[in-house]
């Protein structure tokens, strides 16, 4: 199991978040003895587009990451710790994304999957794997207009196709995206539980109850962070995100959405209960 990280908000430290949270990604991976088999991690700064650095590494064996987090502040940035064959986190242009999950059967499908986007786009990615394919057909299909709705309908796409093929379960998907100004997340499978997603919530609530918490009394109101697992350092201060759904954080505010895949999305849908 891969996992996943994003921050929105204040330009904060990205060793904060990344090696000096309890209970963060690189302490619960290197607590469970999870050494992955890729780290990656993309920011936005003061530069033209995210900046992105990939390792093979265990990040905590890692002095090139340790170093790059202790010395950059970014007040948008995604980690992820996979354990598959793309790139930790893929960047077109000035996107990042990540996906935690992953596609049934994929190489029986792929060659489907391809045929719906440009060629010039996957080579533009680096590669073709689940999560390369996903992202291009999240372009293809509007993406850059509505990510939410590009999403919707590359998921029920590779559903689709994949129902064609006799396979019931077709995606897993923990999925972050941003475009340097935005954060996107979903949480979605065809069938059965999709990996968990939590969102910070009740801030302010938190930093009274844990004055003694550094990393609380850090966060403002407009701070947002999307894990896999939630922090220790930050107790009791995480909404679940539900199944079949997306959070969208931008200007420092937070909303829900359903997710439904292969479907037009109306704006403002409250996610269901």
């Amino acid at each position: 199991m891969s996992h996943w990280l994003a921050w929105h908000g204040q330009p904060l430290q990205i060793e904060r978040l990344l090696f000096n949270a309890r209970g963060g990604l690189i302490d619960r991976a290197q607590r469970s003895g999870n050494q992955g088999t890729g780290f990656g991690i993309g920011w936005y700064g003061t530069g033209d587009g995210p900046g992105v650095y990939q390792s093979a590494l265990a990040p905590w064996d890692d002095g090139g990451l340790r170093n790059l987090a202790r010395h950059v502040s970014s007040p948008l940035f995604i980690a992820h710790l996979g354990s598959t064959a793309a790139p930790a986190v893929i960047q077109y242009g000035r996107w990042l994304f990540v996906h935690d999950g992953a596609v049934s059967h994929f190489d029986d499908i792929k060659p489907e999957l391809l045929a719906a986007v440009n060629p010039s786009l996957i080579n533009a990615l680096g590669g073709s794997s689940d999560s390369e394919v996903l992202l291009a057909l999240a372009i293809t299909f509007g993406l850059a207009d509505d990510p939410v709705a590009g999403l919707e309908r590359a998921v029920g796409f590779v559903e689709a196709i994949s129902e064609r093929h006799g396979v019931g379960s077709a995606v897993q998907a923990s999925i972050g995206l941003s475009d340097g100004e935005s954060l996107w997340a979903v949480r979605y499978c065809t069938r059965g539980p999709a990996p968990p997603l939590f969102a910070s919530a009740d801030v302010q609530a938190a930093r009274m109850l844990y004055p003694d918490r550094p990393l609380i009394q850090l966060l403002s109101d407009d701070d947002h962070l999307i894990v896999s697992e939630p922090l220790a350092d930050i107790p009791g201060a995480w909404d679940k995100l539900a199944e079949a759904s997306a959070a969208v954080v931008h200007a420092g505010r937070s909303e829900r959405l359903m997710f439904r895949p292969g479907r037009g999305r109306v704006a403002g849908d409250p996610v269901g209960s």
